[in-house]
């Protein structure tokens, strides 16, 4: 039984390293599709500025353009791309989260029933021996009865034809005849 516990356990344990093993493959991919992406778009993105700025001269769009607005920009930008291209979202990661944690908890559970088994079993093999020894015991007792009841039989032999005897040898004639 600890067997099959530590294969269960050991099951488990791979279980989880896979599924995390996954999420991680799934989250790196994801990241390099949204940045290869982001870099194609941001090149993109600089070509056709500087295609504008050579048309129309807009050197000052340049210093215009603020940060936090591209920030904000390459995050949505990056959010649509997972959803298009149907990745794992946090959402997602969560719910795969959740369902690990329940799987965790049954694992626990196994074990602790695992456990509350091995000790009934080792119960149960307790009261077999017991019982064994027990009817050892009745089996000697009957032995020890079986011979005591045919040394009273010998005995009770013995005794009974010592006993017949003289009744046999005496005859009802011989005894009337003495007492006249």
């Amino acid at each position: 039984m600890k067997a099959q516990t530590k294969k269960v356990f050991e099951d488990t344990v791979t279980t989880m390293k896979n599924q995390f093993g996954e999420a991680e493959r799934v989250l790196n991919e994801s990241f390099e599709q949204v940045n290869t992406r982001f870099q194609s778009a941001e090149k993109d993105a600089r070509e056709k500025l500087t295609q504008l700025r050579d048309q129309i001269q807009l050197d000052g769009v340049k210093s215009r353009l603020e940060t936090v607005n591209l920030a904000k920009q390459g995050a949505r930008f990056g959010a649509e791309t997972v959803e298009l291209l149907g990745l794992a979202q946090v959402a997602d990661l969560e719910k795969l989260s959740a369902k690990l944690d329940r799987f965790a908890t049954k694992a626990e559970t196994l074990r602790r029933r695992t456990t509350d088994i091995t000790a009934l079993k080792k119960a149960a093999k307790d009261a077999e021996r017991a019982q064994a020894k027990m009817e050892k015991r009745v089996a000697k007792l009957e032995k020890s009865v079986l011979d005591l009841s045919k040394k009273l039989a010998a005995a009770k032999a013995k005794k009974a034809p010592a006993a017949k005897k003289p009744a046999t040898k005496k005859t009802p004639s011989k005894s009337r005849t003495a007492k006249k």
